[in-house]
């Protein structure tokens, strides 16, 4: 008997130490992860109705006041993007603002239709406004040589259109503004934040962003609250918050948000190192990077309607230390191309004439801040933008190089090119080195790639 005791305490101390060993080594083998998160990213849609009128001179006055963007097809590229959203992989859609052309009822009617196409095919989708989408003064339609104003939409109303793409999926909200915070995944939160003033929208709608006040107290509260949880904050808002080339603040100080620089600092050290961007219509990435490890990371995406009209994917990887980012245009949309051999043919068109009209109103501003009437500094910035700097290449020819090159980023320009800008730069007139230093900072492209990257997330920097 007691031998069999023995033999039984035996057979029972082997099992308990094979089954704990089993159980440990499985632990140790395959500790519990998560998985990756697969998100996409569009920004800047500017999405517009046809019914709104696409034909006309009022329209094409419009068209040329804004740089020629592709608004009259807008629809059709937005289809067409939607197709590449739902067949593709992403389960987390980010929409970074400027849902719609200038904030008709009728386009944000438009565009909660085709957002719910995404929804019922099980994807996640989060937005926030833009500068564009609210009380805007400029909404609009366009009959022959007519501008008529059209309803526009309040930030009350926006909220209750985009209830279901963030609002409904919020675990906080901001009482004073639209910012609002969801969980991609339990350990994952994203912070979106409204950085526009459209309460401060008067006869044109204010460019400028601002993340200031109570607003940036319960932005900072929040993501105090997710770190002391042990989550991996992001960030997204329409704005930037790093300065995408040298001189963006001098040539385009609306486009990156007031105070950028000690925003940059006070996320990155409270443990919001990345923020999702849109609004200057490039693909582009800048970091900013402190002692420490610590940097902020803005990924801007550039804009359905402008040239090369990308969207972005993004793969948080399972052990939450990478981000994999990946880039794909539209190429085709169901439109008159008007003899274009494809679609980016198409949408590249037209980029050097908005081009040519954003130098000749910056030239201008300059020259009036220079002293000269208004009528005397277009007259003066045409003669600048019109001179030669190469056979068959002048001023306007070259900006226009320089310009596409940066909203398609990872800037590839050719040695001739590169030779002009640094002619310019060296040069003895102001303005014209002026306009030179301006190329030059808008064609040097710094780390990380802008389309194709891989981060560590630890540092902010790319991966080789």
């Amino acid at each position: 008997m007691k031998q069999q005791k023995i033999w039984q305490l035996s057979v029972f101390l082997l099992v308990f130490s094979l089954f704990f060993g089993l159980t440990s080594a499985v632990s140790l083998a395959a500790p519990s992860v998560n998985n990756p998160i697969k998100i996409a990213i569009i920004s800047d849609i500017h999405l517009y109705d046809p019914a709104l009128g696409t034909t006309g001179s009022a329209f094409e006055t419009y068209l040329v006041s804004q740089d020629l963007k592709l608004e009259a097809e807008s629809d059709a590229i937005f289809q067409s993007a939607l197709n590449t959203l739902l067949n593709s992989d992403a389960k987390i859609v980010l929409i970074s603002g400027d849902m719609t052309n200038n904030g008709e009822y009728v386009n944000h009617q438009r565009m909660v239709h085709y957002l719910g196409r995404l929804i019922k095919a099980g994807k996640r989708v989060f937005v926030i406004n833009g500068n564009h989408d609210i009380l805007n003064p400029d909404a609009s339609s366009y009959s022959a040589n007519t501008t008529k104003r059209v309803k526009t939409i309040t930030p009350d109303e926006f909220k209750s259109l985009y209830h279901a793409f963030g609002y409904d999926q919020a675990i906080a909200k901001d009482t004073n503004s639209l910012s609002y915070v969801v969980d991609l995944t339990p350990d994952v939160r994203l912070i979106v934040i409204d950085s526009c003033q459209y309460n401060a929208n008067n006869n044109k709608p204010v460019t400028a962003g601002d993340v200031s006040g109570t607003k940036l107290q319960w932005v900072e509260s929040q993501i105090r609250n997710a770190k002391a949880q042990g989550k991996t904050v992001l960030g997204m808002m329409h704005h930037g918050i790093v300065p995408h080339f040298g001189m963006e603040t001098t040539f385009f100080p609306g486009f990156v948000v007031d105070n950028y620089a000690a925003l940059q600092q006070d996320f990155s050290s409270l443990g919001m190192p990345v923020m999702f961007t849109g609004h200057f219509h490039s693909q582009d990435l800048a970091g900013q990077y402190f002692p420490n490890n610590k940097y902020m990371l803005d990924i801007e995406t550039g804009s359905l309607v402008n040239y090369p009209v990308p969207i972005r994917f993004v793969e948080v990887t399972a052990d939450r230390k990478q981000l994999n980012i990946t880039s794909t245009m539209v190429t085709s949309i169901t439109h008159d191309l008007k003899g274009a051999a494809n679609f980016q043919s198409y949408a590249l068109n037209g980029m050097p004439a908005g081009m040519s009209y954003m130098l000749l109103q910056q030239l201008t501003a300059i020259l009036i801040h220079q002293g000269y009437l208004a009528d005397a500094a277009a007259d003066m910035a045409t003669k600048i933008a019109d001179t030669q700097v190469a056979p068959n290449v002048t001023i306007n020819d070259l900006f226009a190089r320089v310009a596409i090159a940066h909203y398609h980023g990872d800037e590839n320009l050719d040695a001739t090119t590169k030779a002009l800008i640094q002619q310019l730069a060296s040069s003895g007139d102001p303005n014209t080195k002026l306009l030179g230093q301006y190329m030059l900072s808008l064609s040097t492209d710094v780390p990380p790639a802008d389309n194709n990257v891989k981060i560590d997330l630890l540092t902010g920097k790319a991966i080789n």
